[in-house]
């Protein structure tokens, strides 16, 4: 049960992760909205490039976003000990901007060795902190940390979508597909291994390991992950240049922080190394949210 704990809350970091790097938007992007618009308006008179075409997602991803569902697959294959164990995380994510809060469904399904159903909620809290609320099917498990709460502010849409876009190099069209009947175009990127560091330390999605680490082992997590370059994925509606989909394949890059971690923390058993980590998002919904609230049992 325990391991089913810790997969689901680097299920949920993760996730987290490949949302910002899919969804933000580089610096100075509000105030170059209004010129990216009109930019947008001229290219709908021809054909869009690829580039054009990924710049006016980023910025139609950031307008007036208050609320954010989405369905988050990550596809996972691991050896842990020479045991290879495989696992299918399906997420169902809402966010919510204002009170920022999220809530998360999720079910994993480790093959052999069992599923599990799992809900997790996060909210941050007036001093800046999150608080994450864990239920397994039988109990609650409450975790404080700052670093979930910095992770959730990356989605603020109205402003802090400062990171990522400008990592995302190489933007090809490779195509077009009907998705749940809309026609989307299909481009593709590069993830390069540095802007995936600078992601994650932004995030504060490793902030947790601040316990055992001390700074310059946790930079060292990160040796070798410029060489490591990740493709991504999108489909962007024709018309309205929303993201339909997207796909990020993180195997390399998770692969060679997961072999850092092993060489510093050998006492932990940490033999671990990734042989697939491919993370879908798709059913994205935008401002249509259902409202929740956290269930009063989990903060008892």
């Amino acid at each position: 049960m325990r391991f089913f704990k810790r997969m689901s809350v680097t299920t949920a970091l993760i996730a987290m992760l490949a949302l910002a790097t899919a969804c933000g938007d580089k610096k100075g992007a509000n105030a170059d909205a209004v010129q990216q618009q009109s930019t947008e308006a001229e290219a709908q008179q021809r054909e869009m490039t690829p580039q054009e075409r990924y710049e006016a997602m980023s910025v139609y991803q950031q307008e007036d976003v208050d609320s954010m569902d989405a369905r988050i697959t990550m596809d996972m294959d691991m050896s842990m000990g020479g045991e290879s164990v495989k696992s299918v995380t399906e997420m169902r994510m809402t966010f919510f901007m204002e009170p920022l809060k999220a809530r998360m469904e999720m079910n994993i399904d480790m093959d052999e060795l069992g599923s599990q159903e799992m809900q997790i909620y996060i909210e941050g809290t007036e001093d800046n902190k999150g608080m994450m609320y864990i239920f397994d099917g039988t109990s609650w498990t409450v975790q404080e940390s700052t670093d979930i709460s910095a992770a959730m502010e990356q989605y603020d849409a109205r402003g802090t979508f400062n990171v990522y876009v400008d990592g995302i190099t190489d933007i090809k069209e490779v195509g077009k597909e009907k998705i749940d009947g809309r026609e989307t175009v299909k481009l593709t990127g590069i993830s390069k291994g540095e802007d995936m560091k600078e992601s994650m330390l932004a995030s504060g999605s490793l902030d947790s390991l601040s316990s055992v680490l001390d700074e310059e082992q946790l930079n060292s997590l990160f040796e070798g992950l410029e060489n490591e370059n990740s493709q991504i994925e999108f489909w962007v509606d024709a018309e309205t240049n929303e993201m339909v989909k997207c796909t990020y394949d993180m195997t390399s890059a998770m692969n060679k922080i997961y072999e850092n971690m092993s060489a510093l923390i050998p006492e932990a058993g940490m033999e671990l190394s990734v042989d697939k980590m491919v993370v879908s998002i798709d059913n994205i919904s935008y401002n249509n949210a259902e409202d929740f609230e956290i269930p009063a049992e989990a903060k008892q």
